[in-house]
């Protein structure tokens, strides 16, 4: 246990001296210790890597409770998670109030097209996104149009998506 609690004060250390930090949270939650601390990690996170952590819906909705609002956050890794319609909605809205935010990664999930729907709408309100990755979701392509206007709102958007012939389909 001491050397739990030793991780995670140098953590925060770290964290509190270096505003640009970047950082993944598997190792903490392999530990046992990310969701009780969750406010202090993501405080003053500006890369925050949440790949391969076994995220589900409601780990998401957390995580999206204390992102909301957050003005450091630039970038945003959820990849290779078990994240749903529930937890992807969340996450949306939580994207929707951070002003920095300018990368999303979401490849590998397990939102579909309800939870799609939910968070192109969501993303529309994120003016300074330059990337969005959702490749390898469970969404089809009848969710397409609302993407399409996505990219037409955000033409700057560098999109990565399962459907190789999007652009085409929508003259983009």
């Amino acid at each position: 246990m001491k050397n739990k609690q030793i991780l995670f004060l140098f953590f925060v250390i770290f964290n509190f001296i270096n505003s640009n930090i970047s950082f993944s949270s598997q190792k903490l939650i392999e530990e046992g210790i990310f969701d009780k601390n969750l406010s202090l990690v993501i405080a003053r996170t500006t890369v925050l890597d949440m790949n391969s952590c076994d995220i589900d819906d409601e780990r998401a909705s957390n995580i999206s409770k204390v992102l909301k609002g957050n003005s450091v956050v630039s970038q945003a890794y959820f990849s290779y998670n078990k994240i749903g319609n529930k937890g992807i909605k969340e996450l949306g809205e939580a994207f929707e109030t951070l002003p920095k935010l300018s990368q999303i990664y979401l490849y590998g999930n397990r939102f579909d097209n309800a939870g799609a729907i939910n968070l192109f709408l969501s993303l529309k309100k994120v003016k300074g996104l330059s990337i969005l990755d959702i490749r390898n979701n469970l969404f089809n392509e009848d969710v397409l149009p609302l993407l399409a206007d996505l990219l037409k709102e955000n033409p700057k958007l560098e999109l990565y998506t399962s459907f190789s012939n999007f652009k085409q389909m929508f003259n983009i």
